[in-house]
């Protein structure tokens, strides 16, 4: 009769076998350890934005011969180090599976965040009595942060005419509920991009015509 035995843990054992006519022998037999594969691996660069998207990884695992990746967008590879694009951006959580030659497995995972691109387009003129066409001043763009925004206008003496936190709201020309007079005002935003989390203040002139 064969006798098969698994999932026993590493250590000593004394094996005694008897046959059918009562004759016995006793073995001593030691089970090791096997100590399996350490996953690792780290990537470059660590912080990238959608117009750089592609990471390069690195692979430190011990102890496999077989490795699979998952990338979090659905796609994945069974390269030793691979390098992957991604296509939007986001935050991807990446996994390596090492696998050593008794099918054993080790995972490791991290987080990886492809950043949007912060951009802004700010006018230089602006026409008040044309409504709905560059009639209002504003800063224009993505990633700004709404809870992280200010917005000034000073006028050519260095007074404060307009003031305000909600990057919804634009200066529309007036002060006091009147239209300024033609000309040149001072303006300074102050805000910070959700993606990065830098703060930015851009300081400039607007031309106000009629």
């Amino acid at each position: 009769m064969d006798a098969n035995l698994s999932n026993i843990v590493a250590g000593n054992y004394i094996v005694t076998v008897t046959d059918a006519i009562g004759c016995m022998s006793i073995a001593n037999i030691y089970v090791e350890d096997l100590p399996g594969p350490t996953a690792n691996f780290t990537f470059k660069p660590q912080m990238t934005t959608i117009e750089n998207p592609i990471i390069y990884f690195q692979n430190y695992s011990t102890g496999a011969t077989s490795y699979y990746w998952t990338f979090g967008d659905d796609n994945s590879s069974e390269e030793y180090a691979p390098n992957h694009v991604y296509m939007e951006p986001g935050s991807y959580h990446v996994v390596l599976y090492a696998i050593d030659d008794y099918n054993c497995i080790d995972t490791v995972g991290a987080q990886i965040i492809i950043k949007d691109i912060s951009t802004f387009y700010i006018p230089n003129a602006i026409m008040p009595h044309r409504r709905n066409i560059n009639s209002i001043f504003n800063i224009f763009g993505v990633n700004i942060d709404p809870d992280n925004f200010e917005m000034r206008i000073y006028n050519r003496w260095g007074n404060q005419i307009f003031y305000t936190t909600n990057p919804n709201i634009g200066w529309d020309g007036t002060y006091n509920g009147e239209y300024v007079q033609e000309g040149s005002y001072t303006y300074i935003f102050n805000f910070i991009t959700e993606t990065d989390g830098i703060k930015h203040t851009i300081l400039g002139k607007v031309l106000v015509l009629y």
